[in-house]
Order: structure tokens, then sequence, then C-alpha cells
């Protein structure tokens, strides 16, 4: 680094040294000083790479004329050749210290006479100094704009670096620089495995991605993190930062996009970790708006079952459906975005998308049945008995007449809970007892699969409301072993369901709510926010029941912010905004398997 003066400087009377004191800082280098003046100020030096570092940086009065002076370097690369150097990576800004610097340079009244704005402009910005300076900068030179407007216009991803810039400041500018220094194979990993659309990529899928050898990738990832342009949260998985991300996903053109789209898909198909599993909703997504949807529809058939978050399954299947090549193949996924919005506990939004699938299903006879009980069970879920039933017996009878027994069983199995919904036992029982003479008595379950489970469950409750008690209890004993073979805590949240009903009907509250909290820590698990806000009435019944008013209504209300528009929020909407009658309380509870999943797809 070249010296700014070869003789020894002279003290100011702050003891501070001048600007251009320091031996071992380069030209370029500016100055801090520390609070009011009083110590000494430090050089700071910024170099490109580690050639123009200085080898050895001043950390002793002999090293350098100032008595306690440090030279402060930044590089966007590693520093590994400079010697008793201590390294500070610097991460994103965070939230508050993002809103911070935004009020410092925006002004503090912008930012808090719009909080909401503010927070959404940083969000933007992924904590990105230089993105949050920019949003800043725009700001107070409009004084006109609140920080909604302008987070308004970064919204879209497509036009977001665009947005980041003022004047001479821009944030593609700056990785515009970054990339032209890369290697070609360098550049190509990071376009094509950096536009990877989830969180966090795994090592094989970004080589997948790439279309490049694993060693090959990983070498080159390694020489990415080394330039600070992707982070490596844990071996083999990387991550960019959003707005790196959104500049990888630019520099890729229209058909090596769609090309590295489908390789990742095919990849998927066959080889996948939990990491790969997460961002597959994103990348269904992505490879619906590149256009590869043979591609997605492949996936989805394989995956489909693996994915037990309802909001991914949502996302999963709308993929599907916007994939779909012919009505039928689009009829089929909207059977499952219908069934994924039930299993949410948004049952209001499980109704269109049935309505949809019935209407594109038409000559199709097994799907128009998948179709017709999808609607039946829409419509059971927003307690509309008679149009249920309708739908639900002329689904019985399609699979009838195809000759369907596994599929008779299940059909079976909703009216039954249609039935005790309603307090109709008198049909319920004929109905699941025969579906229970349908239950396979040979082979690999002996009419112990999870489908069993609910049968046992729905007719236990039959039972019981037509005072058989004994059977009932019987028959209700045999469902947590089912579902402790099967591991479905699906089903094993419903049995809790029952068994607490049963404990706070019978006066013991505290085995009640000792159920209904097994129940609520299953449904958390499994992501099923009906039977969470199952779990909730529960507890709000068993306060009520012990003379605590306040407490049952707050376990009401939290119920009913639980879902949308659950069974809980349909009956409410009847019965006024306080807690519901008696009445009503135990047809809530009585939906065992309204939320269990079709076995056939």
């Amino acid at each position: 680094m070249r010296r700014r003066s070869r003789s020894r400087p002279k003290r100011s009377s702050a003891g501070s040294w001048p600007r251009s004191a320091c031996p071992r800082t380069s030209g370029a280098a500016g100055w801090r000083s520390s609070p009011r003046g009083s110590g000494p100020r430090w050089p700071t030096g910024r170099c490109w790479s580690c050639s123009t570092t200085p080898a050895t940086p001043p950390t002793s009065p002999r090293s350098c004329p100032a008595a306690r002076c440090a030279t402060i370097v930044t590089s966007r690369r590693q520093l590994t050749g400079v010697a008793n150097a201590h390294s500070v990576p610097l991460a994103a800004l965070p939230e508050d210290a993002a809103i911070e610097l935004l009020a410092r340079v925006a002004g503090a009244d912008t930012v808090h006479s719009d909080p909401e704005g503010a927070g959404a402009l940083v969000e933007a910005c992924a904590g990105l100094p230089l993105a949050v300076l920019i949003v800043a900068g725009r700001l107070r030179t409009r004084p006109q704009w609140t920080p909604s407007a302008l987070a308004e216009r970064l919204a879209g991803e497509h036009r977001r670096l665009d947005e980041l810039r003022q004047g001479d400041l821009a944030v593609r500018s700056m990785f515009q620089a970054a990339y032209a220094e890369l290697s070609e194979v360098d550049r190509l990993v990071f376009r094509r495995a950096g536009s990877h659309p989830g969180q966090v990529f795994t090592l094989e899928a970004a080589a997948a991605r790439a279309g490049v050898d694993v060693p090959r990738a990983e070498a080159s990832l390694e020489r990415l993190v080394d330039a600070f342009l992707v982070e490596s949260p844990g071996p083999e998985r990387f991550h960019l930062h959003d707005l790196l991300r959104l500049f990888a996903t630019e520099t890729l053109t229209g058909d090596e996009h769609a090309d590295a789209s489908e390789r990742l898909l095919r990849w998927l198909a066959t080889r996948r970790s939990a990491a790969d599993r997460a961002s597959l909703p994103a990348v269904l997504a992505e490879g619906v708006g590149t256009g590869r949807h043979d591609a997605v529809s492949a996936l989805v058939d394989v995956v489909h079952q693996e994915i037990i978050d309802p909001f991914d399954r949502l996302a999963v299947w709308t993929a599907a459906a916007d994939a779909a090549g012919d009505p039928v193949a689009r009829a089929r996924a909207l059977r499952w975005v219908s069934h994924s919005w039930t299993i949410a506990g948004e049952v209001q939004r499980a109704l269109p998308p049935a309505d949809e699938a019935l209407a594109l299903a038409a000559g199709d006879q097994w799907e128009t049945a998948q179709a017709v009980r999808r609607r039946g069970e829409a419509l059971r879920d927003l307690h509309r008995f008679a149009e249920s039933e309708a739908a639900l017996l002329q689904a019985l009878d399609l699979f009838v007449e195809l000759g369907r027994v596994e599929e008779e069983v299940e059909v079976r199995t909703a009216l039954g809970t249609l039935y005790n919904n309603f307090r109709r036992h008198d049909l319920s029982l004929p109905m699941m007892e025969r579906a229970r003479e349908l239950l396979p008595q040979n082979g690999p379950d002996q009419g112990e699969s999870v489908q069993g489970g609910w049968v046992r469950l729905a007719l236990g409750l039959a039972y019981r409301f037509a005072g058989r008690r004994e059977e009932a209890d019987a028959i209700t004993a045999e469902v947590p072993g089912i579902a402790a073979r099967a591991g479905d805590d699906y089903l094993l949240a419903y049995y809790h369901q029952e068994v607490a009903w049963a404990a706070e009907q019978n006066d013991r509250l505290d085995d009640a709510e000792r159920h209904f909290e097994q129940m609520r820590v299953l449904a958390e698990r499994v992501g099923n926010g009906a039977a969470v806000a199952g779990a909730l009435q529960g507890f709000a019944q068993v306060a009520e029941r012990r003379g605590e008013p306040d407490v049952a209504v707050a376990r009401y209300r939290e119920a009913a912010d639980r879902t949308t528009a659950s069974v809980t929020g349909s009956a409410r909407a009847r019965h006024g905004s306080g807690p519901p009658p008696s009445s009503t309380r135990r047809a809530w509870s009585t939906t065992l398997s309204a939320n269990a999943p079709p076995q056939t797809p």
C-alpha cells in the first residue's frame, strides 16, 4: 500500500493524527474518529482483492505512528492472506437496525407516520444496507411519498432491482461488478443454481439445476461463498440473499431458465432430501411459470403424499391444476385443492374448487364420482345437511356401480360422520356397520388400516349417541393401536377428541382437558387448523363447566381466530358473538373424519 507521508507526522492538540498521518493506510483510506474526537482516528482501507491488502496491518505502536491505530479493510472476498487480521463478516441488517437507518436518512417523521410501510420497505430490501440507503434517499427527496407508496413499487420482484437505484447508487450495478469478476463456470453456476426459488437448496439440487456434476458444482459454490455471493448455512446447504437471487434470475435467458427449472423438477422426482422437499411449492410454481407443465405434473404425482403441511399441499395442488393438460387432470388437482382448504380449516374456501372440479369431470365416471364426493364433504363441513347427503349418496351409488369397495367404505364413513353431526344415529348406525363389514378381513391389515380406524371412530360415536356405551368404548379403544402402527397422528388426534368429549359428558373434566391438550399438540404437528380449533372449543366447554365464563369466552374466541371459516365460525355466525348454545357445541366436536384425507387419488 502506498504511504501518504515519509516523515513522522505531528500529533494534533486533540490527540488524533491528521488525515494523511498513518503510513499503513492506502491513498483511498478514510478516517473514523472516536466519540467527541477525544481518541485516535482509525484509518480504514478498502481493497478488492487480497493482492492489494497490506500484508501486516498495524497492530501495535511499533508498526504505526498512531499509538492506538488500526487498519480497517473492506473486501468483497475473504482476506485469507492477511496476517494478524481479525475477520468480521457483515450479515444483513436486522429489521430494527434497518428501520433506524431508514429513519436517520429519510427522516424520523416519515417513518413513524407510516410504520407498516416502513416495515414493508426494509423487508423488500432484505437487510441490505445499500438498498435501505437508496430507498431512504428516495423518500428524502420525495417528501410527498409515503413509505407504503414506495414499498408498493418494490412489491413485484420483476421490477425491484429497477427501483433500487438513486443517482449513481444502484444495487444491480454492485452485483454486476461482482458477477463480472467471476470465471465462466462460476457465472454459470451462480445464475442457474443461484436462481433456485427455494430459501435453501442442497448441493445435489444445485448441480442438477446447473447441469454440471456434483464435484464441479461444489468447487464453484465454495468459490462463490468466498466471494460473498452465496451463503452456506450448513454443509452442502446454500442460500442467496433475496436480492442476489433476483439478480441471478434476471441474468438467465428465457430458455436457460426453463431448462434449469425442468432439470431440477426431473431430478426431484427421483432424488430429494427433507431440505429439498421444503422448497417443493416454490419449485413447482417456477415450473408452471416457465411452462414446464409435464415435469410439474410428473413431480406432483410422485411427491404429493409426502407433503404434510396443508398450505404446502395447497400450493402443490394449485401448481398441478395450473399445469394440467386436460379437464380431467385439472378436476383431479382441484379436488385436492378443495381438500387442502378443508385440512387448513378454511372450509368455506373448499367448496368453489370442488364445484369447478365437478363441472370439469363431466363424461368421466370415476372422476365424477370423486368430485361429487368431495363436494358432499365440503357441504357437510358447512353444515348444509340436505345438499351434503344428496351428493354423498350419489357418490356412493357411483362407486358401487364401479365396484370400488374401498371408496364405498370412505363415502359411507363420510355419510356416517354427517349423520353423527346432526345426531341422526338411526341413520349413522346402519351406514357405519355396513362400512365395517366391508373392511378387508384378509390380507396384511385385516381391517386395521387407517381407514378402518376412521370407521371405528364414527361407529363408536354412533353407538354412544344411541346409548350403547360399552360397545362405543370397546370399538373406540381399538383406534390408538391402529394409529400407532400406521404412524398416523391425524387419526390419533381425533381419537383423543372423542375420548375427551366422553370424559366431559361424564364430568371427568381433568381427563377431558388432558385429552384435548393431546389433541391440540397432535393437530399442531400435522397442521390441521380445524382440529386445533376443535381442541380449543373443548377447552372452552370444560372452562364453562367449571364456572369460568371469562376463560370460556377467551377460548371460544381463540378457536374462532385460529381458522378463517371453520365449522366453528359457521356455527357461531348463526348464534351471535358470545359462547354458543349448548345444543351446538357437541355438533362442532363430532366432525370426526371430516378432515380425513381421501385414500385414493
